[in-house]
């Protein structure tokens, strides 16, 4: 997330808090922002229980032949989902932030939902429409140009990919 991005994503989160009440909650949040994304643990040195101690309890775990792998979604005002992937022993190989370019790009039609999820993790909201026969998975991100956008990935009635799409989020509703 660059600078100008992250600015704008505090003063809109302080706005939204302010209005609900919440101002003293978000200074507890701010202060706490060092390790959303876990950028302060060492590989090779953290531990599965300093990552918990860090950046919470996982959305989603599994498996691979490789070691434990871990999903941190941080939304659904956050437009970022970290990885992070542990050796056979528990210890910190790496985090890796995924809602981008690179990560979407390697989405292709025929996939299947477990693919989608060990590349990009959970979606922040799913949608059905029995009348095709089709499941969006949806993930808000942040685009090249620092827009807001949403990446939805389009799954038919075997689970499996159809195809992807990008849209631009702007005030007031509109898309692009």
């Amino acid at each position: 997330m660059n600078y100008l991005h992250y600015r704008l994503h505090v003063a809109a989160t302080a706005h939204l808090l302010k209005r609900i009440g919440f101002s003293g909650v978000f200074l507890v949040v701010l202060g706490s922002c060092a390790y959303y994304s876990g950028y302060g643990l060492k590989p090779g040195v953290a531990k599965e229980s300093d990552i918990r101690e860090a950046m919470g309890k996982p959305t989603v775990t599994w498996m691979t032949p490789a070691g434990d792998v871990w999903a941190y979604p941080r939304g659904p005002l956050g437009a970022q989902t970290f990885l992070v992937y542990f050796d056979k022993s528990g210890t910190l190989k790496a985090i890796e932030p995924v809602l981008d370019e690179d990560h979407f790009a390697q989405i292709a039609a025929g996939m299947t939902h477990e693919q989608v999820l060990h590349k990009i993790g959970p979606p922040f909201q799913t949608i059905t429409f029995p009348n095709l026969d089709q499941v969006s998975w949806d993930y808000h991100y942040t685009d090249l140009w620092g827009y807001s956008a949403i990446f939805s990935v389009i799954f038919d009635q075997a689970g499996r990919v159809v195809y992807t799409f990008k849209q631009r989020q702007f005030q007031g509703g509109n898309h692009q």
